[in-house]
């Protein structure tokens, strides 16, 4: 039973014409026998990485949805923070969720962007739904009953 590696390179660019960048993917492919006479083979990635990528392609921690009492500790703040990303009128929802009204200039960007920075301030996991989804048929009852922070 041999295993055979090869050394493989994958280029790839992203960009605008004229300010691409190129990113190159490196990986290892082992070729196993996996058939009763070693007669089949299957390749797997045993390594990887992507050069030329400022951060490391991983996923980032997942943490525990935040609590009212977590979410309204950091009142001030969060409200301090999503109007900066242009969402105003934040209510608690249910644990990890928020509701706000976004500013019809703003997009999903921002609303990304003020998760990230509020699980970031609270060290837990939270999602803003937009006020918008309160017209849906379906909603969510937590949405229509969030209480203003």
């Amino acid at each position: 039973m041999s295993m055979v590696r090869r050394r493989s390179t994958v280029q790839f660019r992203n960009g605008a014409p004229g300010k691409r960048h190129n990113y190159y993917l490196n990986f290892d492919l082992t070729d196993d026998p996996v058939g009763p006479n070693g007669s089949q083979a299957a390749a797997s990635i045993a390594t990887g990485t992507l050069e030329g990528v400022s951060q490391p392609l991983a996923e980032p921690a997942h943490l525990p949805p935040a609590s009212e009492q977590q979410v309204r500790s950091h009142a001030a703040e969060l409200v301090e923070l999503a109007a900066r990303h242009g969402i105003t009128g934040l209510a608690f929802a249910s644990p990890g969720r928020l509701r706000g009204h976004v500013a019809d200039d703003r997009d999903l960007f921002d609303i990304f962007e003020f998760q990230r920075a509020a699980a970031d301030l609270l060290g837990a996991e939270v999602t803003v739904y937009s006020d918008g989804a309160l017209r849906n048929q379906h909603v969510s009852p937590d949405l229509l009953t969030a209480t203003p922070l």
